[in-house]
């Protein structure tokens, strides 16, 4: 099977398309799928409405034409646009995952281009897809204000676990920041963006009370350039945080090997998050989650692994608080949380899900269990 994947960009700072692509297409190829992704390397990557050079369109035109199944990932952008046109202008099963874009938090920015998109192209290639991929029930339903999808697919976002399982320990990251050394470290690994709610969190930890305040250590892992990361570092010189506070840049492979197994804790205190693939490293990292419920997922809190709160600073700190108590076991939340994500979300349960949906869509047949229309029964 001949598998394309299209993202609007490779560059890392995409975020989670890309690394869902590139985990998916990973597992393919383990099977012997052909598999591409397109682009093939860091290119395409000057904003949503950027329309990429005809050399790379007729790459991209090709590159459909060559594949029994397209996989786009992501709407809005020229490139998962012209696949998805493409794909159905040539018979191609073409899978589409808005990866959280048709919420209403993101239907809201930008609202009045999208309108006209939406009415120009977007709707209809969604409802010509094969599949709308959802990666959840949560999602499907918020989207569904957008449109009816009688073609959903749940396919939640899936991580390598294994990857995760020989993490350095806690020396090598004490030896990039002697500063952690007897401290509790808390990891935010997430865009540099408004939508993803560190100011919440800076300020949460700014109302904690001196005790436990001298106790612990921020680490953030973002792009250290653009207007968010200034007004981020202007409000934690203001919060006199400069000792707890350290953004530490984009952490990649090895390097982000090493805070994940050196760190106590995972934060996400986002606006809104389709399904964040950092929650899910972490949680095969072994890390306890402090999260908000507008990453979804609310039964992790019951589970025994996360704290779910609003985007609400004094529940932020209040769940701060529980996870710094001395009768809060961080590591026996670690070890459910790793548990967890090998029995749910490990790539081989997944993605053997989804090649059987690539299956059944080039058959006609619906056997795979991701399709929606089998859980309704119909």
């Amino acid at each position: 099977m001949k598998i394309l994947h299209v993202v609007p960009s490779r560059q890392t700072s995409y975020g989670g398309p890309v690394r869902v692509a590139e985990y998916i297409g990973a597992y393919m190829e383990a099977v012997s799928d052909d598999v591409r992704i397109f682009p093939g390397s860091i290119e395409l990557t000057r904003g949503r409405w950027y329309v990429p050079k005809l050399n790379a369109i007729k790459r991209l035109y090709e590159c459909v034409k060559w594949a029994d199944i397209v996989h786009v990932h992501g709407i809005w952008t020229f490139p998962t646009t012209f696949a998805s046109v493409v794909a159905s202008l040539t018979g191609t099963p073409y899978f589409v995952n808005p990866h959280g874009m048709l919420d209403v938090w993101q239907l809201k920015q930008s609202k009045w281009l999208k309108l006209i998109y939406s009415a120009v192209i977007e709707k209809r290639n969604l409802n010509r897809a094969t599949a709308v991929c959802f990666t959840h029930e949560e999602e499907m339903q918020e989207a569904s204000a957008y449109s009816k999808f009688p073609n959903a697919f749940i396919l939640p976002n899936a991580v390598d676990t294994s990857v995760f399982e020989n993490l350095p320990d806690r020396e090598e990251l004490e030896k990039l920041y002697p500063q952690l050394v007897d401290k509790t470290v808390i990891f935010f690994m997430a865009r540099l963006h408004p939508k993803k709610g560190l100011d919440l969190l800076i300020r949460a930890i700014a109302s904690l009370e001196n005790e436990r305040l001298e106790k612990l250590v921020l680490l953030v892992a973002g792009d250290r350039s653009g207007a968010y990361y200034e007004e981020m570092l202007a409000l934690v010189e203001r919060a006199c945080l400069q000792s707890q506070v350290i953004f530490v840049g984009e952490v990649l492979g090895q390097q982000k090997a090493i805070f994940l197994g050196g760190a106590d804790i995972f934060a996400l205190t986002s606006h809104q998050e389709g399904d964040s693939i950092a929650l899910k490293e972490a949680m095969a990292s072994g890390l306890p989650l402090l999260m908000t419920r507008q990453c979804h997922y609310p039964a992790w809190e019951p589970a025994g692994f996360a704290k779910v709160v609003d985007t609400n600073v004094n529940q932020i700190a209040l769940a701060l608080g529980s996870l710094l108590s001395p009768s809060t076991n961080l590591s026996e939340m670690g070890c459910i949380a790793s548990r967890y994500a090998k029995e749910h979300f490990d790539v081989a349960k997944v993605y053997r899900d989804l090649r059987q949906g690539y299956l059944d869509a080039i058959s006609g047949a619906h056997t795979s269990s991701g399709w929606v229309r089998n859980k309704e029964g119909q």
